[in-house]
């Protein structure tokens, strides 16, 4: 059974997320997994250097983890330099990356199925440490259009992927449309949820939110860029009888929607509790901004939303627009007032509206994306070869 090398654009601790789910499934399947954590996509601001130091900890130390990973995945933090345009720092950490690969290959078995949520330099080195290894570029983003920039020589790192990978999965449909002319073997694969997880019914009503007033407006997912601190600053300005509720890990200051008093961040949650946070809000929110990157995204946690059953109002992504009979689609302050109201209305919550949310839902399960994805890759997932793992030693 072939192991598999995850590079992921996620820490392990981070928001569960695609890259998450498909390796702890993968996992299951006893497939050994080494999930190496990011390797950066561009130059560092002095804003990234708390993070780089704690990048730096998990390399170097044993730091404890947050979320327990299955027994056949190992994590590993890489130790590499993030100046990405100079020369001599990429020679430095291709030797890095080439102890990186021997250790993984301890673990995994030789030619794992290099998997890569990204295609960077530092990727392209893996891949050319990896000669019989099969590649898949599992492309859930416009990396190129990140809001906080990408190193210069990123379009032409990733159109050499796209080239070379044997199986290119996209998550939307403008991502498909981008890269299909690129990919000799391309398929769109959208993102799913534990329908089981959202659609429970939790007994009891998180304290954090118990002691705050209705009608109650939940966003959840990382407070980043993609966020439209405007358009939240605004309704929380228009509406003080609205109370708006953030949860997730923060890494934009969002200073004019925090300063309102109807605001409130409760930080990041566990995965497996957020479904108690949904059932005891009114209104589930997508608030994000409408610009280029925007255009390629197909957000991850519209089908949890859509499995709690609450009403939920969404920018107008592209990959959004047919789900426009269970998803309130609304651009710019006074649509969105207005979605929020109807959303808040009586006829938002009756039970057969509760339950097409959940049928579209149920569309999408975990389950059913992971078979998708497991049929398009088996090829690839195929190896005579016999391993005896150890662990990766640091």
């Amino acid at each position: 059974m072939r192991g598999i090398i995850c590079l992921s654009t996620l820490e392990w601790d981070y928001i569960w997320n695609r890259q998450h789910e498909l390796m702890s499934r993968f996992a299951a399947e006893g497939r050994y997994i080494v999930f190496v954590e990011p390797l950066g996509i561009r130059e560092p601001t002095s804003h990234d250097w708390p993070r780089i130091v704690g990048r730096l900890r998990r390399a170097t130390r044993s730091v404890p983890r947050g979320r327990q990973a299955p027994p056949t995945l190992q994590i590993v933090a890489p130790l590499t330099l993030p100046l990405h345009a100079r020369a001599w720092a990429r020679w430095i950490n291709r030797l890095f990356l080439r102890g990186l690969v021997i250790r993984a290959q301890q673990w995994t078995g030789p030619a794992p199925l290099l998997w890569t949520y990204y295609a960077t330099e530092a990727v392209l080195d893996i891949h050319a440490l990896l000669p019989d290894s099969p590649v898949v570029f599992d492309c859930t983003d416009e990396i190129a259009l990140n809001h906080k920039g990408v190193a210069r020589s990123y379009r032409r790192t990733e159109q050499a992927l796209l080239a070379s990978a044997d199986a290119v999965i996209v998550s939307s449909q403008a991502l498909l449309e981008a890269k299909r002319p690129l990919s000799r073997r391309i398929r769109l694969i959208s993102h799913g949820a534990n329908i089981e997880r959202f659609q429970g019914h939790p007994e009891a009503e998180p304290t954090e939110l118990a002691v705050l007033p209705h009608p109650r407006l939940l966003f959840f997912g990382g407070l980043d860029e993609r966020l439209d601190e405007e358009l939240l600053a605004g309704l929380a300005e228009s509406r003080p009888d609205w109370h708006i509720v953030l949860i997730g890990p923060r890494k934009v200051a969002l200073d004019r929607v925090l300063d309102r008093t109807n605001v409130t961040w409760l930080g990041p949650k566990a995965h497996e509790t957020l479904p108690a946070y949904l059932a005891a809000s009114d209104v589930l929110l997508i608030p994000y901004r409408l610009d280029a990157y925007a255009r390629f995204i197909y957000p991850t946690k519209i089908h949890e939303c859509l499995a709690s059953g609450r009403p939920t109002v969404a920018v107008p992504l592209p990959d959004l627009q047919s789900l426009a009979p269970v998803v309130l689609l609304a651009e710019g302050i006074s649509e969105w007032e207005r979605a929020i109201e109807l959303a808040l209305s009586p006829a938002a919550t009756a039970p057969s509206l509760v339950a097409a949310r959940r049928a579209v839902a149920a569309q999408h399960s975990w389950d059913r994306r992971f078979e998708e994805i497991r049929e398009f890759v088996d090829p690839l997932l195929l190896s005579p070869l016999s391993i005896s793992p150890s662990p990766i030693r640091a």
